[in-house]
Order: C-alpha cells, then structure tokens, then sequence
C-alpha cells in the first residue's frame, strides 16, 4: 500500500505544517486517491506559535 511521507520545518499549535513548497498538491492529490499522509518533523520544531496564513 502507498503512503505519502512529508518531511516539514515546524508544526504549530494548532496543528498547522509549515512544509515545502508543493507539499499541499502532494497532500491534494493523495487526499483525491485516499492515501495516507504522514508529516514527519524534529522533536524540537514543534512551536508554541500560530500561523497566520
């Protein structure tokens, strides 16, 4: 079975990813083909900020 592995620079709060560019077509795509999704991140980037985008 597939699975879609992102790597990200921070995740925040909320549960907001900041990623790479092209990692939300990535995650559309395989949303649209009902794969899974799996971000990945550092322990220590998991931030107390929330982003405003």
């Amino acid at each position: 079975s597939a699975v879609l592995v992102l790597g990200c620079s921070a995740i925040f709060a909320n549960g907001a990813v900041a990623a790479q560019k092209g990692a939300l077509a990535a995650v559309l795509c395989a949303n649209h083909y009902n794969i899974p999704v799996i971000v990945v991140a550092e322990h220590f980037k998991f931030i107390d900020k929330v982003s405003m985008v």
